[in-house]
């Protein structure tokens, strides 16, 4: 399973996936087009989202199994 927070992010969030697997995010809009996409990712990593527009977007987290997970991610 993978955290991440603070949701609603201003600018920074923190991503930890509590299996501790290497995993990758893909974050898009609610269109559906991918506007940040990070790979190989460790455990408990920070990024900077001040780029994105505010609004709501949809993050898919593919965990190192090859499981995936998709939340929703509010930006102000």
């Amino acid at each position: 399973s993978v955290l991440f927070y603070p949701n609603p992010v201003t600018d920074k969030i923190t991503v930890n996936c509590i299996s501790g697997s290497v995993f990758d995010i893909l974050v898009q809009d609610v269109s559906g087009k991918t506007v940040w996409k990070k790979e190989k990712i460790a455990n408990n990593s920070t990024f900077n989202l001040a780029f994105l527009s505010s609004g709501i977007y949809f993050c898919t987290f593919t965990l190192e199994n090859g499981d995936k997970e998709k939340e929703k991610l509010i930006r102000r």
